[in-house]
């Protein structure tokens, strides 16, 4: 009964860093004042390069509190196999039909 409520407050806790994420960025592009007239290709890299930064940051920490939580259910052994794509816990087995 309590795993549904928590998988619901994680699910807020997502939506949450990505809205404080796409904040952060609407809030560090408006405080560069880049003129359109003047929009050259070092300006145009810049902002790319800060809205991909900050977007990943706000992804990892997504990644990061579902690791903690599949860690907290004990789902995947340690919790570098939760926050791993690569490392599969030695508890799964592949099922192969015959």
């Amino acid at each position: 009964m309590l795993q549904p409520i928590i998988t619901f407050l994680m699910i807020i806790a997502t939506g949450t860093l990505q809205l404080g994420s796409q904040t952060v960025l609407d809030r560090v592009v408006d405080s560069m004042h880049m003129s359109h007239e003047h929009a050259d290709l070092r300006c145009k890299w810049a902002y790319s390069t800060i809205a991909i930064l900050v977007l990943m940051v706000g992804h990892v920490l997504q990644v990061t509190i579902w690791g903690l939580w599949y860690y907290a259910w004990g789902d995947l052994g340690s919790l570098r196999n939760c926050l791993s794509p690569w490392r599969v816990s030695s508890r799964w087995v592949p099922t192969t039909s015959s």
